[in-house]
């Protein structure tokens, strides 16, 4: 945007990467994806040097991020050979302990599970009436002054059919009817509603 609004650059699409910094992208690697946000040419060099890389860090074409952006497609070609023969968690590991940054691409299975996801209680577990737990994800944001909740439970599939085709002008015994013959779902415990 910032290159669009300062210069009238219209970027081209590059999927994740970044249009001005490169490496900066997701990348596969031998059991899923990683993001590498290289920021400086010191990064990139010592990051070319964990994957044995040095040459590349080394290579006038690569030296600096203007010369990276030029030969984006070359030097993320052979980044990308080196990193998917790297599981994503030993490989973040290594550029953590050399300042070089980057994260996991979590499956929602995995964010779910995250300890930041968890410390920050993104997720509420609730019981149901049926003897079951939901998982229900809470309001993203937090806000002192009007914190949020969740104040009830979702209904239970069917659950307000019988008021709904009640509403619609169907007796008591119409709806029951169409329960009987499969068109209409309810739950057992939830009667449809009688006219007064």
């Amino acid at each position: 945007m910032q290159a669009a609004a300062t210069g009238g650059r219209i970027p081209k699409p590059l999927g994740n990467g970044h249009p001005n910094v490169v490496p900066y992208r997701t990348f596969a690697a031998a059991d899923g994806h990683l993001i590498v946000a290289i920021g400086n040419d010191g990064q990139f060099r010592a990051f070319c040097r964990l994957l044995g890389r040095g040459d590349l860090a080394e290579h006038p074409d690569y030296s600096s991020n203007a010369g990276r952006v030029a030969n984006r497609v070359t030097l993320e070609e052979a980044l990308a050979l080196e990193i998917v023969g790297y599981r994503s968690a030993d490989l973040l590991e290594r550029m953590n302990a050399a300042g070089i940054p980057g994260g996991p691409i979590n499956r929602l299975d995995q964010v779910f599970s995250d300890p930041q996801v968890e410390a920050r209680w993104v997720v509420e577990h609730f019981g149901t009436e049926t003897g079951d737990e939901i998982r229900l994800t809470r309001f993203p944001a937090r806000l002192s002054a009007s914190p949020t909740s969740i104040r009830s439970m979702p209904q239970p599939l069917g659950a307000a059919s019988g008021e709904i085709l009640a509403s619609l002008g169907f007796n008591p015994k119409a709806i029951d009817d169409l329960k009987q013959r499969g068109i209409v779902g309810m739950p057992e415990r939830v009667p449809a509603r009688e006219e007064t």
